[in-house]
């Protein structure tokens, strides 16, 4: 049973152009994501990126230099993107992350996986949680079967929607909640991360970032 890691992204953000590719500490953005990701049990790490960024220069460099694949497909049409990777790379498992999420925690990914393993469901996701830290992961028949309805663009951007609210077997992992944003969408939540991982360091996990979060 092969688990894919596929991390969305694209370099168009209205609100943070280019946020993927910023500096944070000595990696870019998206390279933590990565880093993150595996050193979780997935079997692979594939990036899944928005074709409005295939004329990018930096983005072909930055995925050979992570060391990971990269695949463009629909800026809006993201459930096609990760359909079209899980078939190339026969997946059995897709882990769901974005790439604006810097401290996504590789355990919780895996405890997300082995729950869905364990409990046999079609959708796991660790809920509620604590913005830029959560997690979705799915069956390949789960994303088959969102992927080849009549789907709503909602649906199609968001990937999951469907799935939720229609397949019949699904677990969540119970984790942490605190009203703070650690994905990044604008300068403050940049910022903000990067604060996070000089008082904590590169390779906090989520106990000692909620605890920063409770110290502040």
């Amino acid at each position: 049973m092969k688990t894919v890691c596929i991390i969305q992204a694209r370099m168009g953000s209205k609100r943070l152009p280019g946020k993927v590719l910023m500096p944070l500490g000595d990696r870019p953005v998206l390279q933590h994501v990565v880093d993150r990701c595996k050193r979780s049990s997935a079997d692979e790490v594939v990036l899944a990126i928005s074709s409005d960024s295939m004329g990018h220069p930096h983005m072909q460099e930055f995925a050979k230099r992570a060391g990971v694949s990269i695949y463009y497909g629909p800026e809006n049409d993201v459930l096609s993107r990760y359909y079209q990777v899980a078939r190339l790379f026969s997946a059995d498992t897709v882990v769901r992350v974005t790439g604006d999420c810097p401290l996504i925690d590789w355990q919780t990914i895996n405890a997300v996986a082995a729950l869905r393993r364990d409990e046999h469901a079609d959708y796991c996701a660790n809920e509620p949680y604590i913005d830029g830290l959560g997690m979705e992961c799915f069956t390949m028949d789960a994303l088959r079967q969102a992927h080849e309805g009549d789907r709503t663009p909602y649906e199609r951007e968001h990937v999951t929607p469907w799935m939720r609210a229609n397949m019949p077997r699904q677990a969540a992992l119970f984790d942490y909640e605190r009203p703070v944003n650690l994905s990044i969408d604008t300068p403050e939540d940049l910022e903000r991360v990067r604060q996070v991982m000089t008082d904590l360091g590169t390779d906090c996990r989520t106990p000692e970032i909620v605890e920063w979060i409770d110290r502040r």
